[in-house]
């Protein structure tokens, strides 16, 4: 189980883009929902489901008797039209009405908007992944893929916590083999970052007594932001993230320094059943 959300080309400027081109923008991900020519500056930005991206302007005028191949996008009687047919446009005329195959010459063309639109992503991909998925073996996954599986999770509420002390709260016991994929921390207040005085937090998994370190993060060099979800740092294939029935998934906490308090922390673990 693979996945790349860096192949993820950035959005260029003047190119023509397709429906369902994603591209990524500013930091974010977007996926075209119209068909289009991009602007020759800037590209889409914000969350917005319907973001508008228009380098019509700069879209050529059909020509009779010319070669076009196919993708190539022209504009004919304040429309605009792509090539799905390559061969030489006619003498006159050019492509007009709404059909999906227009005849010219021995071109085809299809209508499209001239201004592409985009719809933010929250997620560059998405992997689905159910109780009826069906696995004998070992499931080995790679590049980022476990950031976006979208399975079985559980979330535990782990109260509020004094500056310092350790912290141990059990938050779910596996009933079938699986693999923690994912873990996400929130807290009701800010907790500020400090190289000195700090907490970390810890996903373990506890089979037959033993504990394994799923996951690592703290706040020496990244707080927490109230509301606001921090990865909790699983890697691909993490020794300690496969399941079997019967293991305790755990969260544990120690302080540095003066420490940190934590406040309404909460934590949600993803896992694959398999």
């Amino acid at each position: 189980m693979n996945g790349d959300s860096t192949a993820i080309p950035a959005w260029a400027p003047d190119t023509i883009y397709k429906r369902n081109a994603l591209v990524t923008n500013g930091g974010n991900v977007y996926r075209a929902t119209a068909e289009g020519r991009s602007a020759g500056s800037g590209g889409p930005a914000g969350t917005a489901l319907s973001v508008t991206d228009d380098g019509s302007a700069s879209i050529a005028a059909w020509a009779v008797s010319t070669a076009y191949a196919v993708d190539n996008v022209v504009s004919h009687g304040g429309a605009f039209f792509i090539c799905v047919g390559a061969g030489i446009s006619a003498a006159a005329g050019g492509p007009a009405g709404t059909d999906n195959r227009i005849f010219d010459g021995t071109i085809i063309w299809r209508p499209i908007q001239g201004a592409v639109k985009w719809q933010y992503q929250l997620y560059p991909y998405a992997i689905m992944w159910g109780k009826n998925n069906k696995v004998r073996g070992t499931v080995t996954v790679q590049g980022d893929a476990q950031k976006y599986i979208f399975a079985e999770s559980i979330a535990a509420q782990l109260d509020d916590y004094a500056a310092t002390g350790t912290i141990n709260k059990s938050v779910f016991v596996a009933r079938r083999r699986g693999r923690i994929v994912r873990a996400s921390y929130q807290t009701t207040a800010d907790v500020a970052a400090d190289a000195v005085n700090y907490r970390n937090l810890i996903v373990r998994r506890f089979r037959g007594g033993i504990s394994t370190n799923v996951s690592t993060i703290d706040t020496t060099a990244v707080g927490l932001t109230a509301f606001v979800t921090r990865d909790g740092g699983v890697a691909s294939n993490s020794a300690g993230a496969d399941l079997e029935p019967g293991d305790v998934v755990i969260v544990n906490s120690n302080s540095a320094g003066a420490g940190r308090v934590l406040a309404g922390v909460a934590v949600t673990i993803d896992f694959m059943e398999f």
